[in-house]
């Protein structure tokens, strides 16, 4: 341990509680992330047969073949109603939006304790950057749409996996074995 944080408890606090901040932070930007690849992909999946199906009943009523194109233009009315109820594209924008915006506190959260309280035992000055930083994650949190449990479980399980960790923060020997 680090002469300058065996000396300051404070210091040692204020790490601590960055590193929850950088670890919140992770799991909710990795849950907005899994949300906006499902929510992109239900975008895809029910606009591209929207589109098909609406060109399709055009041509169709066009050839003069009005029960058919009548019953694919039914279809594509139950698929636009479905398409502006749910409104996948602008759901996978605010998951994207959010996990962006908690993946910059869980970065300077990062640097906060790496390189901030490395440079300086001012701990008024850091407590001011850590406040400022937990204050921008409670807007955050109070901003952002719900992560639905299926994203958050899905995302627990990348963290776990060690799909959030930097190639640089594992051990020496993890490397030798995975030189990439």
């Amino acid at each position: 341990m680090n002469f300058q944080l065996m000396a300051n408890p404070h210091l040692v606090q204020l790490i601590a509680e960055a590193k929850r901040l950088e670890e919140d932070s992770l799991h909710s930007a990795k849950g907005h992330f899994a949300a906006a690849e499902r929510w992109t992909s239900a975008h895809y999946w029910i606009g591209l047969p929207l589109a098909i199906l609406s060109g399709v009943s055009g041509v169709l009523a066009l050839a003069e073949h009005p029960v058919a194109g009548g019953t694919i233009a039914v279809g594509v009315a139950i698929l636009t109603a479905v398409a502006t109820f749910f409104n996948p594209s602008k759901r996978s924008g605010n998951h994207l939006a959010a996990g962006n915006g908690y993946k910059r506190i869980q970065n300077r959260s990062r640097r906060f304790y790496n390189i901030d309280c490395a440079g300086t035992s001012d701990t008024d000055s850091l407590q001011k950057i850590l406040d400022s930083l937990a204050t921008e994650l409670d807007d955050l949190n109070e901003q952002s749409p719900k992560i639905p449990g299926w994203a958050y479980k899905r995302a627990l399980a990348a963290i776990t996996a060690g799909e959030a960790s930097y190639a640089i923060d594992k051990p020496r020997e993890a490397k030798r074995q995975n030189p990439r």
